[in-house]
């Protein structure tokens, strides 16, 4: 079974974020991470106002056990690269080989929380380790997402809908014409289509909110 896990965690070891903690006033979002032999890099995305942006160009760029490079810039925001030797939790999520996502908030009780799409034994074993190198705070889990999952029957059926041009502007078929192509009845076309993309429309939804939430 597979789930969304969220983990919050308070991480005290990574090199990147003890020298971002020298600066007031930003916030931090990991977009994407990438692992080379010890070595992580980090694409980050720093938001805070124009002094303190200012101030996390100076600490970045004088850190000794830090490389940095912007990407980007614009009112509010810098989208940078990081390279930074590993703490060991980077190595971690990667080592689930699923989909994670990492944020974090700077300064007084800062929280790092990863969003985990994996197998649910997958997740608690790693909740187990992270436990054994950080401080834990919370665990969520989703509906599995399994759920989302088409059926054979619902796949077949959305195939030929989609090959037939069903979902054409404007259509090129009916659900006669598809059930007439697959061999089965008109009710159980429509049954199988309207199953699927109720699942479609809740994923999209889930991860419009997520994308949301995050932005």
């Amino acid at each position: 079974m597979i789930v969304l896990a969220r983990i919050r965690f308070v991480n005290d070891r990574c090199n990147m974020f003890r020298v971002l903690e020298r600066v007031a006033g930003v916030s931090v979002r990991v977009i994407g991470t990438k692992l080379v032999n010890d070595t992580v890099v980090h694409l980050v995305e720093i938001r805070g106002g124009e002094k303190p942006l200012r101030e996390a160009y100076r600490v970045l760029e004088e850190a000794r056990n830090l490389r940095f490079q912007a990407s980007s810039t614009g009112p509010g925001r810098v989208v940078a690269l990081i390279y930074a030797e590993t703490c060991g939790v980077c190595r971690l999520f990667h080592g689930v080989h699923k989909w994670f996502t990492l944020s974090h908030t700077l300064g007084e009780g800062r929280v790092s929380e990863a969003v985990v799409v994996a197998p649910l034994r997958e997740v608690e074993v790693l909740v187990e380790t992270l436990k054994g190198m950080v401080k834990v705070v919370g665990v969520e889990y989703s509906r599995p997402i399994s759920e989302a999952f088409l059926t054979e029957h619902q796949r077949r059926v959305l195939r030929e809908a989609v090959a037939a041009g069903y979902y054409d502007i404007p259509r090129r078929a009916t659900l006669d014409d598809l059930a007439g192509r697959l061999g089965i009845s008109r009710s159980s076309v429509a049954d199988a289509l309207r199953r699927a993309e109720a699942k479609a429309v809740k994923l999209i939804l889930r991860l419009d909110e997520e994308l949301r939430q995050k932005g």
